[in-house]
């Protein structure tokens, strides 16, 4: 008789730990819902980025940099914040790689792809060269 009559004073304290339990899981799916949020903004962009790469690599053949040989002067296009961050060879310390910087944007705002615009050139290292 005394352990069922601890075993019902032992049952509030079980449901008040299950409630908490509960109350402590459903707190966690904001981060969840947050990140998704995050990763379904850059899989919007994700294929304009794919599109840019493309465009760019083709189309920027000519340029070359103090780091970049001819034709390899655009190594990525990454989706960022909602926004498309194009990664270069080239160097954002080296003054003669400005004038590549520049021809990429232009290229880029020649690219046709909607979410280009407000788009970064950046070198290898994810210095800000030029905003297009």
């Amino acid at each position: 008789m005394w352990l069922a009559m601890r075993g019902l004073r032992a049952l509030p304290f079980a449901a008040v730990a299950l409630v908490v339990g509960a109350l402590l899981i459903g707190c966690g799916g904001d981060d969840d819902e947050n990140g998704s949020g995050a990763k379904q903004e850059n899989g919007d962009i994700a294929r304009p980025a794919q599109r840019l790469e493309t465009y760019l690599k083709s189309n920027t053949k000519d340029l070359s940099g103090s780091q970049a040989e001819r034709g390899q002067v655009v190594s990525s296009v990454q989706p960022t914040d909602g926004k498309l961050k194009v990664f270069t060879g080239l160097n954002a310390d080296a003054a003669v790689d400005d004038d590549p910087a520049r021809e990429v944007c232009r290229v880029v705002r020649r690219s046709g792809v909607p979410e280009a615009e407000g788009a970064v050139v950046v070198d290898a290292g994810d210095a800000l060269m030029e905003r297009c």
